[in-house]
């Protein structure tokens, strides 16, 4: 399977061919030579004052009109949140005429939502949200079946929208998707780094002939450069860790592989709002742990054990290497981002409190009222659902009332939890002819994917899919922020232990007791 060169790949392949292909046809005109391309995102210019705000409460509103509807059409979009940083879905909504609609959205700052229309899965819109505004877009549907429709917008993110929308027009899709591979790549890891500062630059040089052309917000200027510039790096500073621990590949790095690291400040004030920034701090804070405490050491650790060094030693770097906002912002976004995560609701309330005062106190008391908010003590009723299985019958939570359950939440694209499937025929064997069940909900993936890893891997126990609104509410129930998650649920349908640390043994003993109480 891993071996298996699958036609999205191939896709890929020929996407970032196409694409090398434009920019040296760019850069024989204008640009300068490829051994200078990491140079040149180095010195892009990111300066522009800030109209945009952050508004941990925010919300936007989206309001879709469709025009000249031919037929049964249907819109749905996803996008990532901030604090935490998790997916949130848009339900799926089906147009079978002329109508308006509106989407009101927890957004709380400048916000990329991909929205998209059903006959064109795979192509999303990109279109731009702040909080606190209302964009009008309008779909006019009276095109031939084979044209992708070019949507109308209005509001203060209208320019934006319209960006992204030529952007894409021009590279003929989304550059971004040719980027995505780099841990992935066959190539040799500097050779790959190259590839996305190729493309990187390509799109800066787009962005740079574009604002000639149109007026476009300053703040969103900022976002834009700072999403590619630290998109390039932290899929740089990330890439060989995902080769090492996601595909198990090792190979030897260049010398100056690295370099990229000194010639970056970590502190950029007008990046707060880019995903990708926190993202390469994140990076960067676990690339130095490992150089302090060495990986043979780290990897030899038990998971939580790991899990607080990463956390208290990006928290000494936010310190130390940061300032006012964005210092307060990361911190409590590394909190957010895999203690949390884990269920270390206790550890994370600690430190809250030990740690240095926080300049902008919003963002710490954010955090402690969603604690309070997200914590499923032992005890507490398990929150019902009711999901299709394998053979589209409605199978629910409540169903299951007098037996012991573990509710494994997983995604097929998630290796950990494909690791993790010989473990779990080894449970069910073991618990085989007692009152337990092994419960298997799918979410984040496509539908026929599903189906064919549950047959592939003979998953065991019942297996369960989770999309649309279904996922957005069981996520935000169950506070599942990453898989493999797991949820240990007794048989008078109360939570035992909501995601574990797992261990085959300890998981065995624990359903034991369960099914062995009075």
């Amino acid at each position: 399977m891993p071996h298996t060169i699958t036609t999205f790949r191939i896709i890929q392949y020929l996407f970032i061919l196409s694409l090398l292909l434009l920019l040296l046809f760019v850069a024989q005109c204008t640009g300068p030579s490829e051994s200078s391309q990491e140079q040149e995102i180095y010195q892009s210019t990111l300066t522009g004052s800030d109209t945009a705000s952050i508004d941990l409460t925010g919300k936007a509103y989206l309001k879709l009109k469709c025009r000249n509807v031919k037929g049964l059409t249907e819109f749905t979009g996803q996008y990532l949140s901030f604090l935490p940083m998790q997916k949130q879905y848009i339900n799926a909504v089906q147009v079978e005429k002329d109508t308006t609609l509106t989407f009101a959205l927890a957004i709380q700052r400048p916000e990329i939502v991909d929205f998209y229309l059903l006959d064109y899965p795979n192509n999303p819109y990109k279109i731009l949200l702040i909080p606190a505004d209302t964009l009008h877009l309008t779909f006019d549907l009276s095109r031939a079946d084979w044209e992708r429709p070019k949507p109308a917008w209005r509001g203060k993110t209208a320019k934006a929208c319209q960006y992204y929308y030529d952007k894409f027009q021009f590279f003929k899709g989304n550059p971004f998707y040719a980027k995505t591979p780099l841990g992935g790549s066959p190539l040799p890891l500097s050779e790959a780094a190259k590839q996305v500062d190729s493309i990187t630059n390509l799109e800066l040089r787009f962005l740079k002939q574009y604002e000639k052309q149109q007026q476009l917000p300053a703040w969103f200027t900022a976002l834009e450069k700072n999403d590619l510039i630290y998109f390039a790096f932290s899929a740089k500073i990330s890439a060989e860790g995902y080769r090492k621990y996601a595909q198990h590949r090792t190979e030897k790095i260049d010398s100056n592989y690295y370099n990229f690291i000194y010639h970056l400040p970590a502190h950029r004030e007008d990046a707060r709002f880019s995903t990708y920034y926190y993202e390469y701090l994140k990076g960067l804070s676990t690339w130095l742990a490992e150089k302090k405490y060495g990986t043979a050491s780290l990897d030899t650790m038990p998971r939580e054990g790991r899990i607080k060094i990463f956390t208290s030693y990006s928290l000494t770097i936010a310190d130390s290497l940061l300032k006012g906002e964005i210092r307060d912002l990361f911190k409590v976004i590394t909190l957010f981002d895999t203690p949390v995560r884990h269920q270390m609701f206790t550890w994370v309330t600690g430190l809250l409190r030990q740690s240095g005062p926080y300049q902008y106190k919003q963002y710490p008391r954010y955090l402690s009222q969603y604690i309070d908010s997200a914590v499923l003590d032992r005890n507490d009723a398990a929150p019902d659902f009711t999901l299709r299985d394998l053979q589209n019958q409605e199978v629910s939570l409540h169903q299951f009332k007098g037996k012991a359950l573990l509710i494994n939440f997983w995604a097929t694209w998630c290796n950990p939890c494909l690791k993790r499937v010989p473990e779990e025929i080894k449970l069910v064997r073991a618990m085989n002819a007692k009152p337990f069940v092994l419960v298997n909900i799918c979410m984040e993936s496509p539908k026929e994917q599903w189906k064919k890893m549950v047959q592939q891997l003979q998953m065991p126990g019942i297996h369960l899919y989770a999309g649309g609104q279904q996922l957005s509410k069981l996520s935000k129930d169950y506070n599942v922020t990453g898989f493999p998650h797991y949820v240990l649920v007794n048989q008078a349908s109360k939570v035992h232990q909501n995601n574990p640390l797992y261990s085959n043994d300890a998981m065995i003993r624990e359903i034991n007791r369960l099914v062995e109480m009075p």
